[in-house]
């Protein structure tokens, strides 16, 4: 009798043994789909853990009847309760739990900095990766103004989403042609005239962007003079998906963007897709106080169309092809008697095919691309005198290559990354006056070629060096300028026609970079690099009429030179705060320049107009230091901080008689302080995300004759996600602070905007 409880209780435990579930977990990221390993995994109430391999996969023997609750965390994902409920003791559960990246995450996977997938942990250079769920809560319009969270990135973008373009710089040096930027790995910036379209995609395709500064010319060439950023889109994953959004705002704007993703399986093709479209009447750019019968509102129409569809030959390589199309439409601020007005038409058509083979020793990469745009500008005005003049304005921009990467990785920690980049770009234009008889033609090329390589050795466990060397070769050809029917309006441009001579140019970018984990807390890097950007073909070959006076095109314009030292540091205090300080000093030189030539023009009642050409006549330097901060001190609530000072000057100018000297003068449109602070609350089912932009005082031109004042913006954005909708309620610039461009026109003020995205 005295053995019945043993026995009992035995038997209590032997139920409870038998009656064991299996449970097996593979976790993946949500927006990439890719296994995630190292994931903590615990059972409420249960003295159970795992921890997933480096396939994702953890597994579980669940005793007892159930349900169970898993908690699934990791330093770079939200956590996630996983609720478990039995079934048949003879089938084994098996489930796939997607984690959504933290808003701010540490060492992810990024593919910039190389040309090859790696972690941050190993770079030895500054980056910054914005994920899916900051770029989903921002409360943003267009996807360049999510990049003023970074530290030393100014982004100018005036007339909010009706703006025509944006402008990114970083590193304290402006122009947009001197940062590199990227569409899922294809180069964006035009040879033509160095700009880049940002309004190919809505802010919902993107799945993350990588933004890697200083110099990155030792591995891209052209363009990375400062920085490179690289816009990642979605991709398909082992789960087929669809998801639209709907878009409503003031000024009578309404959008919508849909996005379906099948399955990516072997043997197989697998797709991912995104189509959206806008419409806005706009606003008036003219401030009140100067407003006529011809001001007009800055209309928007647009649309945009992206398919990436492919071959998985195995699970380790792949052939994708892309193509997207995109058609954006502004209008400038002006009608008089044309239906529209003054307005700006891009119509973009870009495709890519590439091959990505992952060895046992070695990666592939190849990809061919071809981007091309065709841009429309209709202008009309009334003088002084009331005379009318009408004019159009077609160019067609061609940018179309091949990049190759291989990366092999020897023994004892030694990766080589090593490749050929081939480029050629078209520029075909014309200014053709139709109140006149006058029309100007302009044409010409440019043929790029580059071999690159890198070491990358590891020193020890903690410590990595990198050295990299790439060869430009660029050359400038059939440049042309032709004037038919010339009267007062262009037959002073009749010297300047004709052929131009070809040109060539070379270009050795070096970098040498070391990085020392002194912990798994703290870790510093330093680099010396050089970067360089090709003058634009818009600048060797066209001639007209600017804002600014008369342009003469310059065919022996050569490349601006970026020398640069820097050093960082990364130090985790905890789990909760991440700082990140850099400081760094440029050299800037053979700068281009507009400069006056000495002569003018006069042109009918339009009185004298001074004759401009750009030329390289400048050095600089650039001072700077930034700061970014992350902090999560609860599970509900995260902020970070980011902070840049630069102080650009212009050391040296060769000008000439009667041109300014700007020798000491501060470099335009690079504000001397930058400050963004974000916050974001998470509360069950609601999220509020807080933005605020501080931007300093900015000179407006080379001469330093004109500045902005500071200004400070506030962003807010509330949203709620029940079951498979995500609503969200946004308010840009809260507090109303209205402010004038450099052009006279006035920004778009408090902007009220509402989000619906509804999984399929």
């Amino acid at each position: 009798m005295k053995n019945i409880p043993i026995l009992l209780f035995g038997l209590f435990l032997s139920l409870q043994l038998f009656s064991q579930q299996t449970f097996k977990g593979v976790v993946r990221d949500a927006g990439t789909g890719r296994v995630i390993e190292s994931v903590t995994v615990t059972v409420d109430g249960i003295r159970l853990g795992a921890i997933s391999d480096a396939t994702g996969i953890f597994t579980f023997q669940l005793p007892g009847k159930g349900p169970w609750v898993l908690r699934l965390r990791h330093i770079a994902y939200e956590s996630v309760a996983w609720n478990v409920r039995k079934q048949n003791d003879s089938v084994a559960i098996s489930e796939i739990i997607y984690l959504q990246p933290a808003p701010h995450q540490i060492n992810p996977v990024v593919i910039t900095s190389d040309r090859v997938e790696k972690n941050t942990e190993d770079v030895p250079a500054r980056m910054n990766i914005i994920n899916s769920t900051t770029i989903q809560s921002s409360p943003s319009t267009n996807i360049d103004e999510v990049l003023r969270s970074v530290p030393g990135m100014y982004v100018n973008r005036s007339w909010g989403m009706y703006s025509r373009n944006a402008s990114v710089t970083m590193r304290g040096m402006g122009s947009a042609s001197r940062v590199l930027v990227m569409l899922d790995g294809i180069p964006l910036n035009k040879s033509g005239g160095g700009g880049v379209n940002w309004n190919l995609l809505p802010n919902g395709a993107f799945e993350k962007i990588e933004v890697v500064k200083g110099p990155g010319s030792s591995m891209y060439g052209n363009n990375a003079m400062t920085g490179t950023i690289n816009l990642i889109t979605g991709s398909a994953s082992d789960k087929e998906s669809a998801e639209a959004d709907f878009f409503i705002s003031q000024f009578n704007t309404q959008g919508i963007s849909f996005r379906l993703t099948t399955p990516a399986k072997v043997k197989k093709p697998y797709a991912w897709l995104s189509l959206s479209t806008m419409q806005g009447d706009g606003y008036y750019l003219d401030p009140e106080e100067v407003r006529n019968d011809y001001s007009s509102k800055c209309f928007l129409n647009q649309y945009n169309a992206y398919l990436k569809t492919g071959y998985l030959i195995s699970d380790s390589a792949r052939i994708e092809l892309s193509a997207l199309g995109s058609g954006f439409r502004s209008g400038l601020g002006t009608s008089i008697f044309e239906v529209n007005g003054n307005y700006d038409d891009f119509q973009t058509w870009m495709g890519s095919l590439r091959y990505h083979v992952v060895k046992k020793k070695s990666t592939w990469n190849a990809v061919a691309f071809v981007n091309h745009e065709n841009y429309f500008n209709q202008s009309e005005s009334i003088n002084s005198y009331s005379e009318y003049k009408l004019s159009e304005n077609p160019t067609k921009k061609i940018d179309a290559g091949i990049w190759t990467t291989v990366e092999n990785r020897i023994k004892s920690g030694l990766e080589i990354v090593s490749g050929f980049d081939y480029k050629f770009s078209v520029e075909d234009g014309a200014n053709l006056y139709l109140t006149a008889t006058d029309e100007i033609y302009f044409f010409g090329m440019h043929n790029f070629a580059a071999i690159f390589t890198q070491a990358s050795k590891k020193i020890g466990k903690r410590s990595l060096l990198q050295a990299g060397l790439r060869y430009d070769f660029g050359q400038y050809s059939q440049g042309e300028i032709l004037i038919e029917n010339p009267t007062a309006l262009s037959d002073f441009l009749i010297p300047y026609s004709g052929q131009h001579p070809k040109s060539t140019w070379h270009s050795l970018s070096p970098k040498v970079a070391y990085k020392i984990n002194f912990s798994n807390k703290l870790n510093a890097y330093a680099s010396v690099s050089k970067g360089f950007m090709p003058p634009t073909i818009d600048d060797m070959t066209r001639s007209g009429k600017i804002r600014k006076g008369i342009k003469v095109a310059n065919p022996f314009l050569e490349p601006e030179v970026l020398y640069n030292v820097e050093t960082g540091i990364q130090y985790q205090f905890s789990e909760k705060i991440n700082i990140e300080p850099t400081v760094f000093y440029s050299i800037a030189d053979n700068m281009i320049y507009q400069v006056w030539t000495g002569d003018s023009v006069e042109i009918l009642s339009d009185g004298p107009k001074p004759m401009i050409q750009k030329r390289n006549v400048s050095q600089g330097t650039v001072a700077g230091f930034e700061l970014a901060l992350t902090y999560d001190p609860l599970k509900w609530l995260s902020a970070q901080a980011a902070y840049s000072f630069n102080e650009s000057k212009i050391t040296k100018y060769k000008a000439l008689e009667g041109d300014a000297d700007l020798s000491g003068l501060y470099m335009a449109e690079v504000p001397k302080h930058l400050l963004s602070v974000d916050v974001r609350m998470k509360y069950k089912i609601l999220t509020l995300s807080t933005e605020y932009r501080y931007t300093g005082e900015t000179f407006l031109d080379d001469e330093n004759s004109g500045i902005t004042d500071d200004y400070h913006v506030v962003n807010v954005t509330l949203g709620a996600r029940i079951k498979n909708y995500n609503i969200g309620l946004s308010v840009n610039d809260l507090f109303d602070t209205q402010f004038i461009d450099k052009k006279g026109y006035l920004s778009p003020g408090r902007f009220v905007s509402a989000r619906i995205n509804v999984k399929l």
